[in-house]
C-alpha cells in the first residue's frame, strides 16, 4: 500500500507547474475535479484498505490514513457548497432544479443497494425487512459505505428549504443552510450516530460563504502576498485545531 500511495502522488504532482500570473480561476470545474480527482483516490484506498491485511510495509500509508481522517472529504463538501451558491447566484431558477438533482442522486444511489442486496442474499447474510427500507435512503449500511450520501441528500433538502425561505436574500439564505447543519448534527448525535456522519458538515456552507464573496476574498489575498501566507498558515491551523478536537472527542 505505500508503493499505491507513492505511485497517486507522483500522478498527482507530475505536471504541476507554479504559475507566474495572478491565477484566479482556481474555483472553476477544470480545477476542483482536479483536485477532488486525488482525494477520490485517497477515498479508494482506504475502503480497499479495509479489505486486505497490512503488513510493516504498509505503516506509513497506515499512518497517513489514520491522521487524515475525514478530512479527506472535505473538499467534496466545500466545492459542492460553493458550486450550488455559484449556481443559485448566476443561473435563473436553479433551486427549481434541486429536487430533480436530488432524485438522481438517490435512484443510483439505490441501484447500487440493489446490488448490494443481491450479493448479500447470495453470500446468505441475514438482512431485516426495516434495515433494507432505511438503507435505501442512506440511514442503514448494508455493506455500503452510506452516510455521505445521506449527508449529500440531506443538504440538498436543507439548501432547498433555506432557498425557498430566504427569496433572494443570499445571506439569509446561507444562515438557513448553517442553522440547517447544526439540526443536522444536533439530531444525529442524539440518534447516536458515529461522528463522522457530522463532523465534516459545516464544510458544505464554508464553500457558500467562500462563493458568495469570492471577489472580496481574491481581492485581499492579491493585494500582498503575506496575505495569502496569513490566509493559507490560518487554514492550516484550523485545520489541526479541529482534527485534535476530533480525536479528543472520540
Amino acid at each position: 500500500m505505500n508503493l499505491v500511495l507513492a505511485s497517486v502522488f507522483i500522478i498527482f504532482i507530475w505536471q504541476i507547474r507554479f504559475r507566474k500570473v495572478n491565477f484566479s480561476n482556481y474555483m472553476s470545474l477544470e480545477q476542483t475535479s482536479a483536485i477532488n480527482g486525488f482525494f477520490v483516490m485517497l477515498v479508494f484506498l482506504r475502503h480497499f484498505g479495509q479489505y486486505i491485511s497490512c503488513g510493516r510495509y504498509d505503516m506509513i500509508f497506515r499512518s497517513l490514513d489514520n491522521k487524515l481522517g475525514q478530512l479527506i472529504v472535505t473538499t467534496f463538501l466545500f466545492y459542492s457548497g460553493y458550486g450550488i451558491m455559484y449556481s443559485i447566484v448566476h443561473k435563473m431558477d436553479y433551486l427549481k432544479t434541486i429536487p430533480r438533482r436530488f432524485l438522481r442522486i438517490l435512484i443510483q444511489f439505490d441501484v447500487a443497494i440493489v446490488l448490494f442486496i443481491i450479493t448479500d442474499l447470495w453470500l446468505e447474510k441475514k438482512l431485516t425487512i426495516s434495515k433494507i427500507l432505511l438503507a435505501f435512503i442512506g440511514w442503514e449500511s448494508i455493506g455500503n459505505s452510506n452516510w455521505y450520501i445521506f449527508a449529500v441528500l440531506c443538504l440538498y433538502i436543507i439548501t432547498y428549504i433555506a432557498g425557498k425561505i430566504s427569496k433572494n436574500n443570499y445571506n439569509l439564505l446561507i444562515l438557513s443552510v448553517i442553522i440547517g447543519c447544526c439540526f443536522y448534527t444536533l439530531f444525529l448525535y442524539l440518534a447516536g450516530k458515529p461522528i463522522y456522519y457530522y463532523d465534516t458538515i459545516i464544510c458544505y456552507p464554508a464553500g457558500m460563504v467562500y462563493s458568495l464573496n469570492f471577489e472580496k476574498i481574491n481581492i485581499w489575498l492579491q493585494k500582498k502576498k503575506v496575505n495569502l501566507l496569513l490566509n493559507g498558515a490560518g487554514a492550516f491551523a484550523l485545520c489541526i485545531a479541529s482534527h485534535v478536537a476530533q480525536k479528543k472527542i472520540e
